[in-house]
């Protein structure tokens, strides 16, 4: 039964109790006041279910918004992380071909260098044998040099005392002294020849020493410049060192954005399955609201038309999501309409009301004419009783 319904009954009562003329507690129950309670009471009820429901629908549109507008920017931000995360195995795919190249380079390099050291040791031990063979010639050298001087003054040594002793003992000394100038000649002509000897040896060895020292000045810029060449190989292997420390950073960097994006991805799915719950709970309210406006009295049987048309937005809103990103202009103008549509209720909600309010005068009415007939039946019945007095 619906509160007009309701309404009318109740004027219906009070004209008939009001038709009985008999009974003082009949009247008694038929005071303006209580009927306006009555009356305020129905309408109050009414208005409160209205704003109830009107209450609920828009809290559950804008729980159904945010809940929309939270999934897209989730799905964005989603689409933007797995474009970056592309992005890192790609940089990864080429950090670890760039890294295994490195290595290879690295393992040559360090291949050469130590064939480079080799190499260098080799000519170290030939330099020394070369420094050791010099310095023997030069010993030498300096042994027969020693000899020279020996003889050359032993010679001065004689050629003095030879003229010494002609000057003082003239010559029958000097003829004792031939035996002595025979020998002297011969040991002359010996160190003549052993000079001589002496000098082509020591041309010899100075040739050779020159030969030597050519050797050597050549050995020590073939060092020189082999100690260039490992210099720089040692800058190029320190530089790839750097070049291959910076990759494994990078690498780093790039394997702990990954954990993080993951993580983040995982918080996303995450926050999507709570906005699913939510919109699930969300409809189960809906459908428990709807279930208890269905217990309500059948004057909110044209409210529940209105929650049918708005299952069918649902509905529609259901489907349009499934096709959000092509049809997002469609979606904005069926909720301009939805939007209207709730505009409309909330005018036809409104006319109702008026209509209520109207019925509330008639009611008024009605029952200043039920109290006009009940003061004349009164003052009919009164007026028997002061005519028998």
């Amino acid at each position: 039964m619906s509160y007009l319904e309701n309404i009318n009954h109740l004027g219906n009562d009070i004209i008939s109790c009001s038709k009985r003329k008999g009974s003082e507690d009949s009247t008694g129950n038929l005071k303006p006041e209580n009927t306006k309670k009555i009356v305020e009471k129905l309408q109050k009820s009414f208005n409160e279910t209205i704003q109830e429901f009107d209450k609920k629908i828009q809290m559950f549109k804008t729980s159904y918004e945010r809940i929309m507008e939270d999934k897209i920017d989730l799905q964005h931000s989603l689409e933007k992380k797995e474009i970056a995360l592309k992005d890192y195995l790609e940089k990864s795919d080429t950090l670890e071909k760039n890294r295994s190249m490195l290595s290879t380079k690295y393992s040559t390099l360090k291949k050469m260098i130590k064939d480079l050291k080799t190499e260098t040791w080799s000519q170290d031990d030939h330099i020394r044998y070369l420094k050791g063979e010099v310095f023997s010639q030069q010993d030498n050298l300096k042994e027969e040099g020693q000899i020279l001087f020996e003889v050359r003054a032993e010679k001065a040594s004689l050629l003095e005392k030879l003229e010494i002793l002609e000057d003082e003992k003239g010559n029958c000394h000097i003829l004792l002294l031939l035996p002595s100038t025979e020998k002297y000649h011969v040991i002359e002509g010996q160190f003549a020849e052993e000079q001589n000897q002496n000098n082509v040896k020591s041309d010899q060895v100075q040739s050779q020493l020159d030969v030597t020292k050519c050797h050597l000045m050549e050995v020590q810029d073939q060092y020189q410049f082999l100690q260039s060449k490992n210099k720089e190989l040692v800058h190029s292997i320190n530089k790839e060192k750097e070049n291959v420390e910076k990759f494994i950073y990078e690498l780093d960097e790039q394997k702990q954005l990954t954990s993080d994006l993951q993580m983040l991805v995982v918080d996303k799915e995450e926050k999507i399955t709570d906005l699913e719950i939510s919109l699930e709970a969300t409809k189960v309210e809906l459908q428990n609201l709807m279930d208890s406006i269905g217990d309500k009295e059948a004057d909110i049987r044209n409210l529940q038309d209105r929650i049918h048309s708005l299952e069918d937005i649902e509905r529609s809103l259901k489907s349009q999501i499934q096709q959000e990103n092509k049809v997002n202009q469609e979606t904005a103008r069926q909720h301009a309409d939805r939007i209207l549509h709730l505009e409309h209720r909330e005018i036809s909600v409104t006319e109702e009301n008026i209509k209520l309010c109207r019925k509330l005068e008639e009611m008024n009415q009605i029952k200043s004419a039920v109290e006009e007939k009940m003061e004349d039946g009164t003052q009919g019945i009164d007026k028997p009783v002061t005519t028998g007095s």
